[in-house]
This record gives structure tokens, sequence and C-alpha cells, in this order.
């Protein structure tokens, strides 16, 4: 019989594995943005990959709760998480470079707005979740300050969620179209930073191995979302609380593996190379929407978009693998 309490140490003891499951939601998820005769019924299923991106931030959440807790200087704090971030982020955007300007399209000043990530708040172009965690790391040490202590941790987090709740659902409708373009990016991508916030609330407790009963999370998360998305607004942002169950299901799912198993090793490293995936996911789908190729078989036209889609798969992965050990090698000397 399966034990209906579950220990919080193990989102810290299978965090890899977790981010590895998030790369592969969001990898999957994308195909909904590039097929575009897919089914509507597959396609709003395979859209709540999204998810993934939610339990990156979420594990993010609880890392930085953890680094902080440990009296690190600032300076170093800081210099630690962005390096991580910039170092595959830089080596990712090389091949993409020399592709364009192989082809003759390389622009500097857009280049330089893409990976700056300027481009995203202005234009909604380039990697959102990068340009995301650049303001999210900067509050993290303020946002730790906020729930460290267990006396105000609930009510600072309860306080914070419905801050972002309400702020990235306003509707603005005034001023200018660059201030409309930048505050509506905001919202898009800042209402995601309730899962951060979430992270960092139950790191604590992670910590302390508290266990919590599986079927009272299941019922809080089931709860929200219908009060939330049926008695209040459908179009408001839920997500952050469905992930509970999906990440208690998939630890469930790996205790059942050994280290040695194959599946277990997949995701393993799907969850060591998540950023680069995600980067090369991204700009792979850029380049094969501007290069459509057609495949045939004999008299019967297969829908190119899965083959390409495919490729863009294997090809992301091999890339991962190839600018996640430049980025292993650079940050260990650095």
């Amino acid at each position: 019989m399966v034990s209906s309490d579950f220990d919080l140490s193990l989102l810290s003891k299978y965090r890899t594995q977790l981010m590895g499951l998030a790369a592969i939601m969001i990898v999957l998820c994308h195909i909904a943005s590039y097929v575009d005769t897919m089914p509507n019924l597959c396609m709003r299923i395979i859209s709540y990959g999204g998810m993934g991106v939610d339990i990156f931030l979420f594990l993010s959440g609880l890392g930085c709760y953890y680094s902080l807790s440990q009296g690190v200087r600032l300076k170093s704090w800081y210099k630690k998480r962005f390096i991580k971030i910039f170092v595959p982020y830089f080596f990712m955007q090389i091949p993409f470079w020399l592709y364009r300007l192989f082809i003759g399209k390389f622009n500097l000043f857009h280049e330089l707005s893409v990976f700056s990530t300027i481009g995203f708040w202005t234009q909604h172009k380039g990697a959102w979740y990068v340009a995301l965690l650049l303001p999210l790391y900067l509050l993290a040490p303020a946002l730790y300050s906020l729930l460290k202590e267990k006396e105000r941790r609930l009510v600072s987090a309860i306080l914070l969620i419905l801050f972002l709740l309400i702020i990235c659902h306003l509707k603005i409708s005034y001023g200018s179209w660059v201030f409309y373009t930048i505050l509506n990016n905001m919202q898009w991508a800042f209402i995601r930073i309730i899962s951060f916030i979430v992270g960092m609330s139950i790191a604590p407790y992670v910590k302390d191995n508290v266990k919590i009963n599986v079927f009272v999370v299941f019922a809080i998360s089931v709860c929200l979302y219908v009060a939330i998305h049926v008695l209040i607004d459908k179009n408001i942002f839920i997500w952050w609380c469905m992930i509970w169950p999906l990440m208690i299901i998939f630890i469930l799912f790996l205790q059942r593996f050994s280290i040695e198993n194959n599946i277990f090793r997949f995701v393993s490293w799907m969850g060591a190379v998540s950023l680069e995936s995600y980067l090369a996911n991204i700009y792979l789908c850029e380049v094969f929407k501007k290069t459509s190729i057609y495949f045939y078989t004999t008299s019967i036209l297969i829908n190119h978009q899965y083959i390409e889609y495919f490729l863009i798969i294997v090809l992301g992965l091999l890339l991962s693998f190839i600018v996640h050990g430049f980025s292993i090698k650079i940050i260990r000397r650095i």
C-alpha cells in the first residue's frame, strides 16, 4: 500500500530529475506553436507542457533560498548565478550568429538587442525565460528577506501572490504603443514569478524534511483551480498551483527505477542540460520556420512540420550536449 505522506525533502533529492521533466515538457509543448495543422484538442493538451517553466521557477526559488540561507556574500551570489546563466546562453548564440552571417541576415543591433534580453521586453523576441531570470535574481535577496521569517512567511507569500495576480491581469489601454508593448510583456512574464515565490516559501520545509499528505495537496490544487477558473475568471493564470500534483506523481514514478535505469539516466541528463535544451529548441524552431523542408514518401505527402520538429528535437539535444560541455569547462575555470 502506498503511503499518503510525502516527504518534501524529495523535491530537493530529485531536483535534477524534476528539471529534466520540465525540459522535456517544454520541448514537447513548443510543437503546438510549430505545427499549425495539429487538432485543437491535441494542441490544447500539449500546451500544458508549458507548466515545465513553472517547475523550473519553483526549483529555482528553492535553490535560491538554500544558497541565500548559507549566508553568502551577495556579490559572490550574484556572480555565481549570472555566470551559470550567461555562459551557456552566450555559447548557444554562436552557431546561430554564424548561421545568420552565412546567409547574410546578421544584424548586429538586432542580435545585441536579443542577447541583452531588451528585445523581449520591447518586441517579445528572444529567450523570454532568460529575460525573466535577470530581474528575478536581482530581486531574490529581497524576497528571501521577506520569506525567511517563519512568523510572517505565509502572510508575505499570499500577499505577494495576490499582488502579482492583480497587477498582471490589469487591463491597461492607454499610453504609447511602446509603453503598452513593454507593459504587456512584463505582465506576460511576471505572472510566472508566483512559482518562484512558492518555491522560496516551501524551501524551509523541504530543508526540515517536513511531510505532507498527498491527498490534501491534490485536493487544495483542484479546489484552487476550480475556485479561480470557474468561480472567478478562467483567464487568470493558475499553472503555479497545478505543478504540485505533477511533481509528486513524477517523483513517485521515479522511485520505481534505480539510478542505473535508462529512463532515470535520460531524465537526469535532460535536467543537467535543461537551459541549453530550451535555448536550442527555440532558436532551431526559428531557423526551421524560415527554411522549411518538405518530405515525400512515394505518392503520400507527410506533414513536413512533424518531421521538421523531430529533427529540431534531435539537433537540439546534440547541440545542448556540445554547448553544455563547453559551458561546464568555462564555468569551472571562472
